[in-house]
């Protein structure tokens, strides 16, 4: 049962949606909403979407009591793509940051992704394997006609 399904798809409101799609990943959502710069996500007029997709491990009542500041939408289990699309119809940011339920963001995340967009690719950051912090992937700015372009780490959007 979507919490705001009588609702219309909500103008742009806000600079920044991030968008955190979940199922059945309560621990692992929480260590990421932990890592969340709330401080930024409040100055840059920022919104939380956390969208639970029909998970059964209390993470909708652990993200209502611990994470007031994020709006959750709770739908039947869909799958990840329909989550994600349902998400994304629902946020209000005129940017929209997808991450994983697992992804722990750095200091600073939002204002590099705010400097960074260009309004005409996809950026890709840096991202680290928690574990080891063995670099998996490098700065990529994605086309809208699907190609990869490499870019310098200080055009990352995520990570380092």
């Amino acid at each position: 049962m979507n919490a705001e399904s009588s609702l219309p798809s909500p103008a742009p409101a806000c600079s920044v949606s991030v968008i955190i799609t979940t199922h059945n990943r309560r621990d692992d959502l929480r260590a990421c909403l932990l890592s969340l710069p709330w401080r930024e996500i409040e100055e840059a007029e920022a919104e939380v979407l956390v969208y639970d997709d029909g998970s059964t491990d209390g993470t909708a009542a652990m993200t209502t009591a611990e994470f007031s500041g994020a709006r959750l939408l709770v739908e039947a289990n869909r799958g990840l793509c329909a989550a994600r699309n349902q998400a994304v119809d629902n946020a209000r940011g005129l940017l929209l940051l997808i991450i994983d339920d697992d992804v722990i963001v750095q200091e600073g995340w939002i204002a590099a992704m705010l400097a960074n967009d260009d309004g005409r690719t996809i950026l890709g950051g840096r991202t680290l394997d928690m574990d080891s912090d063995r670099v998996q992937g490098v700065p990529t700015r994605f086309t809208f006609i699907g190609k990869r372009l490499p870019c310098r780490p200080e055009k990352a959007s995520v990570g380092t």
